[in-house]
């Protein structure tokens, strides 16, 4: 059994050797998230794909297909430092991402339904 330390030491490893992450999900939580990600971790390639060739074409353009507060001054600055929206989801140079992001949302139904996931 590890300890918490132990634990600790081999997450920092596996966070140090990241240098790669796709994210699986263009929608209003992958794209915006991994806005974020690129703008904090500079030292990042972020690559968020998505089977939406319209989503990721507005994306690649000035008219992004959701709205953030300051969201749009990220995707500038991030573009220059490397994030990509790619479509289609699945080619080669997709799998030698080190770690793959999925967003996924819970949607809060009426009382009388369950709940269920949705992805993104």
């Amino acid at each position: 059994m590890m300890t918490a330390n132990a634990l600790m030491d081999n997450s920092m490893k596996f966070a140090e050797e990241i240098r790669h992450i796709a994210c699986i999900g263009a929608g209003y939580v992958g794209g915006p998230t991994c806005a974020i990600i690129a703008d904090k971790c500079p030292e990042l390639i972020v690559t968020v794909v998505d089977v939406n060739e319209d989503k990721i074409a507005q994306w690649n353009s000035k008219n992004l297909p959701i709205y953030e507060p300051g969201l749009s001054e990220v995707i500038e600055r991030d573009v220059v430092r490397g994030i990509y929206f790619f479509q289609p989801i699945f080619q080669k140079r997709y799998v030698k991402r080190n770690l793959f992001l999925y967003p996924l949302i819970l949607q809060q139904k009426p009382m009388d339904e369950e709940m269920e996931w949705h992805q993104t």
